[in-house]
């Protein structure tokens, strides 16, 4: 069954519900936590959950935000097509091989389907806009676990697949869900592998996005950087991020060596003597503060992340050269 640009509304709106719902959930945590009513370990467990619920519902989002750029590419199709047919019946009103009661009767169903059609267009630009549950309806409330069970994943989708083909099963309080993004949960790993992921700054002014997605069944530890350059001296059971920068004048790449406040956690300077931990079918994400790092190195050119474990087994590299 074709999806339309109605039920796109309403699952979009229910992931855009969910994104901010666990967005606010995490800031109720931080808050708590500068209150002193939660210590470290309790912070990092909830805070690490809900950026596993922040994390799933951007990829629902990104999914369905695919359906509808090729559903807005079919419509654009369409209205040409009918613009065109629009065209030829003026040749063919001036040709005298249709009636003028014939051409009016085509003209007026081709003016209802270009309407129609246009109308269908504007909406769909405007779901692709949407940044808020508000702009589509409103917020719609749930307690941050069940969003998972009220988003329809299409039958073809990445996600389906990923999900029947490994039998992921979670329990929280009893209940069995479909998405991992509970606490208490027993996971069947997909893999065993830690992965990370990096996206370059959107926008001038944004920061370099990194991840760091737990796929095996413990939990990690993750240096955002290296507490020490030396390679030898590391944990070999963790995993941490390395920095390189190319200056002025240079033609190679350098390891900066100095932890500062660019490497970002939540908004705020990550702690690099305290790791993050990543616990099993988790992911976390921290952030490179572009302005941040350029006050400290004026002079850089480009730099490279590297994310590898222990003592030096690398299993990410993202290069951004010349920087934005």
């Amino acid at each position: 069954m074709a999806v339309t640009s109605d039920e796109l509304q309403r699952q979009l709106r229910l992931v855009l519900s969910w994104r901010e719902k666990a967005r606010r959930m995490e800031g109720i945590v931080t808050a708590a936590a500068a209150q002193g009513r939660l210590d470290a370990e309790q912070r990092q467990f909830k805070e690490t959950t809900y950026d596993a619920h922040i994390y799933a519902a951007e990829t629902h989002l990104k999914q369905l935000r695919q359906q509808s750029q090729t559903l807005l590419t079919r419509w654009a199709a369409e209205l040409r097509q009918a613009l065109q047919k629009q065209e030829r019946l003026l040749d063919l009103a001036g040709s005298g091989r249709w009636s003028p009661q014939k051409v009016n009767d085509r003209n007026r169903a081709l003016l209802e389907q270009i309407e129609g059609l246009r109308m269908e267009i504007d909406h769909l630009n405007h779901l692709l806009q949407a940044e808020k549950a508000e702009t589509l309806g409103g917020f719609v409330d749930l307690p941050v676990e069940q969003y998972a069970t009220e988003v329809d994943v299409p039958e073809k989708s990445p996600t389906r697949r990923f999900w029947e083909e490994n039998r992921l099963t979670l329990f929280v309080a009893g209940v069995t869900l479909v998405i991992g993004v509970c606490g208490a949960f027993y996971y069947k790993t997909w893999g065993s592998v830690v992965t990370f992921t990096s996206q370059p700054p959107a926008r001038p002014g944004e920061p370099i996005s990194l991840e760091c997605h737990n796929k095996t069944l413990t939990t990690i530890t993750w240096y955002v950087p290296w507490v020490t350059a030396d390679a030898k001296a590391r944990n070999r059971d963790a995993y941490g991020v390395d920095l390189y920068l190319r200056e002025t004048g240079s033609t190679g790449f350098h390891l900066y060596s100095t932890a500062t406040s660019f490497w970002k956690r939540k908004g705020m300077a990550a702690n690099f003597q305290e790791p993050i931990r990543v616990q099993s079918g988790m992911s976390a994400r921290a952030s490179l503060d572009l302005q941040a790092l350029r006050e400290l190195a004026p002079g850089i050119t480009a730099l490279r992340i590297v994310c590898s474990r222990g003592a030096g087994e690398k299993l990410h590299e993202f290069t951004l050269d010349p920087l934005p």
